[in-house]
């Protein structure tokens, strides 16, 4: 089947952001930041939100990232991930136009402050852990109290990028052997200030989000999404696989004729379907799909951000309405339109209200 056509554009899911399933072992606790600082992990980590505001995520969904002013606002919870040398993993994703914050320490210089997007520990050496934007280094870092450990990549874009640091117990808390990764790719070190060699990270204060463990100063001064914290080192696959999470959609603008099923493996697209579109979206009730003038039969299935399938069911007309009561929690859900063979027509990320 071919199809003539102008300046049209294609909504496309690469099948590696479809099927790869986001990891869930030594999943501690997870802040998806839908409207609220609660842990969607099934431990019960949740925040208390402290001056920080709702904003738009990186795909342009309302109330679905917090936005910190760099002066005082932040998220406090009672967790605290793992302490000692034992192996962690922190994935999150940031959108910052500063490298430092507005309130550092006495100790800091004129606008190097590094500016914190998550601590805890104590104020011992080598006691502290804070995933910090460093304004001195120019670049992403690891902040142990003594011993300051900073890889560099351009982060002054005020555009969202995922970010992953890690430690391995193997490494028996040898700071030299921390890994950084952005949008799922391993970093470089341009920057090394090592006192102390070592970490060993305290559980005197617990989890601070957009600022150093006291809530004192070194605040984050711009916007936080998809906290995700584990308490093992994460491989370089899994962590590329959190940074492709629910970016399922590409354009491809083409002016003469496109063969759908050359593209990333895709079926080719009934005439009788045509673009998917779905509202409201976020719902707290119900969606409505509309599928073009669709007339054959095509699968639904709705999975969690666990990769669950929590719905399933078949469409046969132009607009279907699908009750959303069912599904369990708030949060953010993926809906797959499939044909009769399973292949994937079309990909959709839901907020649940």
């Amino acid at each position: 089947m071919r199809y003539t056509l102008l300046k049209l554009t294609f909504i496309l899911c690469s099948s590696f952001t479809t099927f790869a399933q986001v990891p869930t072992s030594g999943l501690l606790a997870h802040y998806p930041f839908n409207g609220n600082a609660l842990d969607a992990s099934t431990n019960g980590n949740n925040g208390q939100v402290q001056g920080a505001t709702l904003t738009t995520d990186r795909f342009g969904l309302s109330n679905s990232a917090y936005e910190f002013n760099g002066s005082s606002s932040y998220i406090s919870t009672t967790f605290v991930p793992p302490i000692g040398t034992e192996s962690r993993t922190f994935s999150f994703w940031a959108k910052t136009n500063k490298l430092y914050s507005k309130v550092g320490s006495v100790n800091d210089a004129p606008n190097q402050a590094p500016m914190t997007a998550f601590s805890y520990g104590s104020g011992g050496s080598g006691n502290t852990l804070g995933i910090t934007f460093n304004g001195g280094c120019e670049g992403l870092g690891l902040d142990i109290n003594g011993s300051v450990l900073t890889y560099s990549t351009k982060i002054v874009d005020s555009t969202w990028h995922h970010y992953a640091v890690l430690t391995d117990k193997a490494n028996s808390g040898n700071l030299g052997s921390v890994a950084y990764y952005k949008d799922g790719k391993k970093l470089g070190t341009t920057c090394l200030s090592v006192l102390n060699g070592t970490f060993n990270t305290s559980n005197a204060n617990p989890l601070i989000i957009g600022s150093f463990y006291n809530h004192l100063f070194r605040y984050f001064l711009g916007s936080l999404d998809d906290i995700r914290i584990y308490n093992r080192a994460l491989t370089q696959n899994e962590i590329g696989i959190l940074s492709a999470e629910g970016t399922c959609f590409k354009s491809i603008a083409v002016s003469d004729t496109l063969r759908i099923s050359t593209i990333l493996g895709f079926n080719e697209v009934p005439e009788d379907f045509k673009i998917l579109k779905i509202y409201p979206n976020p719902s707290s009730g119900s969606i409505t799909l509309e599928a073009g003038d669709a007339t054959g039969n095509y699968n639904v299935k709705i999975t969690n951000s666990l990769s669950q399938v929590v719905y399933t069911s078949v469409i046969n007309k132009q607009k279907t309405v699908i009750g959303l009561s069912t599904l369990g929690s708030t949060g953010v859900y993926y809906l797959v339109i499939m044909d009769s063979g399973n292949k994937i027509l079309d990909s959709k990320k839901l907020i649940l209200e």
